[in-house]
């Protein structure tokens, strides 16, 4: 423990000097000057934030002599840290995977793992640090956790609505053929992969409508079961309840392999523009799964508070879709240059925000059941 705090008494100092010059760096360099222009730049004053946060929140944790809370944030500004490693091994991975693709489209693809991969990591961090051998500590929910459960149980009609609107706009970017039916689209994503997307939807048949109802079928059992069991006054888990969780996970499984599937038909062309494309889809699809197989081992050995954990990230990951094609349709009110534009930024932009409801998962894993219980 000696050995521990020392190292953390020179983490807690040398890490935000060194993410603070990071910032006056991205401050004085305009974006086009960065490896992948607007979205890295975008990207990194994110996680040079989310580091300084997460370093702070974990000193005033450590005061508070709340450890598990500390422990997890720790672990979030660590994840924040790795992104210029993370950088270079994705570089080195996928031109050994992929050796003819070309360094602008290995940067999208990249950015476009790169949120996923942090908090994916930070998590990790987290659950190895979790003792599930030794009984259970019984700590009382913090205060902020409490209030907003509540404040999830009390909006619930609203994320139904929500839901079924993500729904109904996944179903007619399908049902136009994606961006080729969509004008604002034109302007901001390249007709290379307009076409190949287009090509891909006419061909996928049933399929897209199969993926469309798993998705927004899960996202609306995901929201039911997480309200029930928020409500819950009791330690276990009631039949109803894993039912609900494992057609979540069912359909949450679904979802991701259909979105895998997807992604890949889309190709891993040496056009960045469908590269970067069809990464989305595998990427997020994959998070569907990991965590929809994450979902059926805890509601099977009845671990309440991983099977709330679970459905948060699925929630949280559910909706990307809808999320891009907004974030998309929201771009066309920004004048991005036409140089950013060529270089893919216009919907690499929308890529990385479709993931970032993810923070919120990541919030709740540190204020939540599990982390409290466990660590």
């Amino acid at each position: 423990m000696h050995v521990h705090r020392k190292i953390g008494a020179v983490y807690i100092i040398t890490a935000p000097i060194s993410v603070v010059f990071a910032m006056i760096y991205l401050a004085i360099t305009a974006p086009h000057h960065l490896y992948d222009h607007l979205i890295a730049w975008i990207a990194l004053w994110i996680f040079a934030a989310l580091a300084l946060i997460s370093i702070f929140m974990a000193i005033r944790a450590l005061m508070a002599k709340r450890i598990y809370e500390h422990q997890a944030w720790m672990a979030l500004s660590f994840g924040s840290l790795l992104v210029a490693p993370l950088l270079r091994w994705d570089w080195a991975l996928l031109a050994a995977l992929f050796p003819h693709i070309d360094q602008e489209t290995l940067n999208l693809v990249t950015m476009g793992l790169m949120l996923p991969q942090v908090l994916l990591i930070s998590y990790v961090l987290v659950a190895i640090n979790r003792q599930f051998i030794r009984p259970i500590t019984q700590r009382k929910p913090e205060k902020f956790a409490l209030k907003v459960s509540q404040i999830f149980i009390s909006i619930t009609p609203f994320l139904y609505v929500v839901a079924i609107g993500s729904t109904i706009i996944a179903g007619l970017y399908f049902a136009n053929g994606g961006f080729s039916g969509l004008s604002f689209a034109n302007a901001l994503v390249s007709t290379e992969l307009i076409m190949k997307e287009k090509k891909v939807i006419s061909s996928f048949g049933v399929g897209k409508w199969f993926w469309v109802l798993s998705n927004g079928g899960a996202l609306l059992f995901g929201i039911y079961t997480l309200k029930s069991l928020l409500q819950t006054r009791v330690m276990s888990v009631s039949k109803q309840a894993q039912n609900f969780a494992k057609a979540t996970a069912i359909l949450s499984l679904i979802a991701g392999c259909v979105a895998i599937m997807f992604g890949h038909q889309i190709g891993l062309e040496t056009q960045k523009a469908i590269f970067a494309g069809g990464t989305m889809y595998v990427v997020n699809g994959a998070f569907l799964v990991l965590f929809a197989v994450i979902l059926f081992i805890t509601q099977y050995k009845k671990q309440l508070a991983l099977i709330k954990e679970s459905i948060i990230f699925l929630i949280c990951m559910l909706p990307y879709l809808s999320s891009y094609v907004l974030t998309v349709w929201g771009m066309q009110y920004i004048d991005l240059p036409t140089d950013y534009v060529l270089a893919g930024q216009g919907f690499a932009v929308p890529i990385g925000f479709s993931t970032g409801l993810l923070f919120i998962g990541f919030i709740y894993v540190i204020y939540g059941q599990a982390t409290r219980e466990h660590n």
